[in-house]
């Protein structure tokens, strides 16, 4: 959560869009906060360890990637550690996603393979994740936001990071597919209240798949469109926002772990959080600037109102 709000406050003095940044913190809060619950619960089962480490690293992406373009733009000597804070941008936000494509859907709902025929796909997701952040932490060629090279770059490998990265996303694509194929099997075999939660799962696992196909043949084949637009940034949001909706309507529907009463709790702050802000959005910036000709307030009451909405919700 702190990751997430201090993430929040750099976009908005970075000048970046608040709503769509504060709408996907408040998706990785939630997603954490559900493995955390999860976690206390059942402590061996590694499901909420998987939520609850991606959103750690993802909230770490989020908030050191501000801060590199906080620390350069509009400055002649940049604050320090922009460039390393820049360099952990680049690479964590994989092993955070990486688990939540693969692990998630290959060991739900109890915490193992189907079978341990599927063994090795867990392993084989891990030291996939493992080789494209490695290479890609290295990669001389590396595209870290702001001006500079990367400080851990090594050039000897030329274009051959940028070729292994790509080539993982692929593999990345695979491994997905197969982890959505367990699922499935899965399905097959369940019967029950197992059968209705894996249901849930399997339509996200369908949104995010799609989603890691699109970016990785617009990784590997640097297509502009699939890698960097508005229209694939509103797409990914959406997949990961089916992860925790998901799972969350397993638990609450179909009482996977029994707290459905923290979980329906949760649902609610997250979707006033949401509501809060679309509302304030457009009374605020929308109408304040028809009638001023220009908003004055800036995005941080947005923030502000958000966070104190959320705070007091009784």
């Amino acid at each position: 959560m702190a990751l997430a709000i201090s993430g929040g406050i750099l976009v908005s003095l970075n000048g970046n869009p608040i709503v769509g940044n504060v709408s996907l913190a408040i998706i990785f809060a939630s997603m954490g906060f559900t493995g955390a619950l999860i976690a206390s619960r059942q402590p061996e089962n590694p499901i909420g360890w998987v939520l609850i480490g991606s959103t750690v690293v993802i909230g770490l992406a989020f908030a050191t990637g501000e801060y590199s373009l906080y620390a350069t733009e509009g400055r002649t000597t940049p604050l320090p550690g922009s460039i390393w804070a820049a360099w952990v941008g680049t690479w964590a936000w994989l092993v955070g996603l990486g688990p939540i494509i693969t692990l998630l859907f290959l060991l739900f709902p109890d915490g193992r393979p189907p079978s341990p025929r599927w063994r090795p796909v867990a392993v084989a997701s891990v030291v996939v994740v493992a080789v494209i952040v490695v290479f890609g932490a290295v990669d001389p060629e590396a595209d870290l936001g702001i001006p500079g090279r990367n400080p851990m770059g090594i050039d000897a490998l030329g274009g051959l990071a940028e070729g292994i990265v790509g080539f993982g996303f692929l593999a990345l694509v695979v491994l997905g597919v197969l982890s959505v194929a367990s699922l499935f099997i899965r399905f097959r075999r369940a019967s029950g209240e197992e059968r209705q939660q894996i249901k849930w799962l399997a339509l996200s696992a369908t949104i995010v798949l799609t989603w890691i196909a699109l970016s990785a043949l617009g990784e590997a084949f640097r297509i502009e469109f699939l890698r960097e637009s508005e229209y694939m940034e509103l797409f990914s949001a959406l997949a990961i926002l089916s992860i925790p909706v998901a799972v969350g309507i397993a638990m609450l529907r179909y009482r996977l772990y029994e707290i459905d009463f923290v979980i329906r709790k949760t649902v609610v702050v997250t979707v006033l959080a949401a509501f809060i802000t679309i509302v304030y959005v457009v009374i605020v910036i929308g109408i304040g600037a028809v009638v001023a000709g220009t908003a004055t307030e800036g995005p941080l009451p947005i923030i502000a109102a958000v966070l104190i909405a959320v705070a007091f919700q009784p």
